[in-house]
This record gives structure tokens, sequence and C-alpha cells, in this order.
């Protein structure tokens, strides 16, 4: 996806946290409150704002993969109303063809049932797969890591192969020794500096597998968040109780981490999932359905000489209040540990902490004492 499609998702929240009139030239202000009929400029800078949030709402529906009749309806609103907006505020716009393809993206929508270019999908899934061999650049020798993938993938081609090569009268017959050397061949695609050996934990679930954990906390630091106290054993014991464990008061043995990566398998295809401690996740449950919560701590917990790897969350609570056509949800502190089973990683949610005008202004911290999330109804994924 494009920086300019990610920009769009967060621009009206960035411009309504510090957009003023006095951000304006003067001139300029005077003109678009002309063209717009706004007496003051204070509304102006909200008829501004209201702009952005159109065009991340019109974008949100028109990037949908599938329509349905009604949403064929808010796509036609969406449209409409872009056009006729953007032609009030900007006189230049009017004759612009990007304005103009407006008329036509409807039909365009019907008769495809998608706006999205469907034969970009190919050379996406090409890009992907580069992107999956070389995960980091920094500071690395890329040429060596592909050069040490191609030599180890037409290795495994030639021993599968039987070990025959025409240029040599004799056969090899490792293929006989492969399955004792496949881990240790597989296991390091890339020359890096530091050997890296992540701890993998063992899940119940038998959809969900390799599951490897990242950057380990020291216990002290991480128990300030989450203590580690009868409360967060009994409640861990009720948790092994409903994954058909049997439960038993025990000594703590867990281990705190940042970040937890993991395998789905969908129809046969496994997904890999990367999720960091801050992370806003969505669980299901039987009793609540569909709830977005925050991850506050990730840990694995040693039963039985084996390691299973659960998450803390804080739920969130919608409520009454809107903010740029957005729900506003509050941020209740449960810390409850749940499996990492639970996670819906079908969907998608973003939140944007609802800063006011006299917090949030001490650089890159938040006052965390305002527990209001804005759900950031504009984010999708277009590919």
């Amino acid at each position: 996806m494009s920086d300019c499609l990610h920009l769009a998702m967060m621009i009206p929240f960035i411009l309504n946290r510090f957009l003023k009139p006095t951000h304006f030239k003067k001139l300029e202000l005077a003109l678009f409150q002309r063209q717009t009929g706004v007496s003051r400029s204070d509304l102006a800078v909200n008829f501004w704002i209201k702009c952005w949030v159109l065009m991340a709402r019109t974008m949100t529906i028109a990037f949908k993969h599938s329509f349905t009749e009604e949403d064929y309806i808010q796509l036609h609103e969406c449209l409409d109303s872009e056009r006729k907006l953007f032609s009030q505020a900007f006189e230049d716009f009017e004759n612009l063809p990007n304005l103009h393809v407006n008329y036509h993206l409807l039909l365009h929508a019907r008769n495809y049932a998608t706006l999205l270019n469907t034969g970009v999908g190919t050379k996406e899934m090409v890009h992907r797969i580069f992107k999956n061999i070389v995960i980091r650049i920094n500071r690395k020798n890329i040429e060596l890591d592909l050069l040490k993938r191609y030599t180890t993938l037409f290795a495994i081609r030639h021993l599968f192969d039987g070990g025959i090569d025409k240029r040599f009268s004799s056969t090899n017959n490792a293929l006989t020794n492969l399955p004792y050397h496949l881990k240790r061949l597989m296991n390091d695609w890339f020359i890096v500096e530091k050997p890296f050996d992540p701890e993998e934990d063992i899940s119940n679930d038998e959809y969900i597998s390799n599951i490897v954990l990242k950057k380990r906390i020291p216990k002290k630091y991480a128990e300030k968040i989450v203590p580690n106290d009868s409360g967060f054993r009994r409640e861990l014991a009720s948790v092994y109780q409903e994954m058909g464990y049997e439960a038993a008061f025990f000594e703590s043995s867990c281990r705190y981490y940042e970040l937890i990566c993991f395998s789905v398998e969908d129809n046969g295809i496994n997904t890999q999932y990367r999720l960091h401690v801050g992370d806003v996740v969505t669980t299901i449950s039987e009793e609540e359905g569909e709830t977005f919560a925050l991850l506050q701590s990730i840990f694995s917990h040693k039963r039985n000489n084996q390691r299973f790897a659960f998450i803390v969350i804080d739920k969130f609570e919608i409520t009454n209040q809107k903010k740029l056509e957005c729900p506003v949800y509050r941020l209740r502190d449960t810390q409850r540990i749940r499996p990492i089973s639970e996670l819906d990683t079908n969907s998608t949610a973003h939140f944007i902490h609802y800063c006011n005008d006299d917090e949030c202004i001490s650089g890159s911290c938040h006052d965390f004492g305002n527990d209001l999330y804005i759900k950031n109804m504009y984010f999708f994924k277009a590919i």
C-alpha cells in the first residue's frame, strides 16, 4: 500500500489535533472563507477538516473488496458529496479529471463488483515474496542473504532429484540423511552478524503454530504493569481450565516479552502474524462476541515441562460519543488473561488516542489519564 493511502487514513486525525486558523496565510484563509461561505475562521478550519474526512470515508468504501447494495448507495453518496464539496471549496478542482471520474466510478463498481485493480495481484505477490526473503536491510549485505537462499534452494532441489547431475557420472546419496540435516539447513536463511535463538511455544489450537516470542522483558518491569499476585495465578488457572487442562496451583514461572509471532492456517494457507505490546487486537469469545482490546502484556508460562503463550488485555467499551464521524471508546482496566487462540486475526482495527488540547503535548507521550480512544473507521487494506 502506498504512503499516500496510509496518510489519507490518518490525515483527518492529524489535522484535527493541531490545525488552527493561525496555520493559514491570512489571504488564503480569507479566500477560502469566501468560496465556502463561512464567516468565521475557526469554522473554515472545520470545513477544511470536513473535506479530508469525506475523502478518507470515500476511499474506505472505494477500496472494499466487495459491495452490497447498501455499499453502492453509500459509495454514490460519498462520490457525489466529494465532487460537490471539493468544487465548492477549491474552484480549481471543478474541471479536474480526478474529480470528474466520480461520475463513472459507481457504474464501474456495479459492472465489475470491485474498484480494485485486480491485475495487480500477481505483481504484489511477487513483491511480497521478495520482501519475505529480506525482512530487514539495515546494516546487512542483501547480496549475501539472497546468495545463501538461492544456494540452499538449489542444493535441496538437487537432493530431491536423487542427487543426479549430468556433469558427474556418480550419484549423491545425501538424500537419505536429509531429514536429519533439514531443520538445521532451513533454520538460517540469512547471513547475520549474531544468530537469533527464539523461544518457541506450543499452542493448544490446531490452527496456530510456529509461536515465537521475542525481546524478553525483565520480570521486575513487566510485573509493574501486570502484578504476578494470587489473583493473577487464579485467573491463569481458570484459563487453563477453559483450554481443557486441569486447574492446579503452581509456582510462578512466567517469562515476559515485547513481541509474539505465530502462524495461522486458514483454508490450507498459512499466514504469519506479528503482535507487539501496545497493539490493538480483536478477540472473539462465546460470552461477549467480538470485542476490541489493548495488548498490555505477552508472556509464556511453563506447565508440565511445556510452555504456553498468553496475552493480557484491557478491553474497550463503546461510548455514545463520536469524533470525525468515528465512534469513541473507553479503555477499561480489566487486565484479563487470554490465550492467543481467541484472537481474531482476520479483523483489523485501528484506534487513536483521543487527545485534548491541553493533553499529550510533551513530545510523543500520551496522557493515559484520559482513557478515551477513537476507532479509525477510515482504516483499510487496499491489497
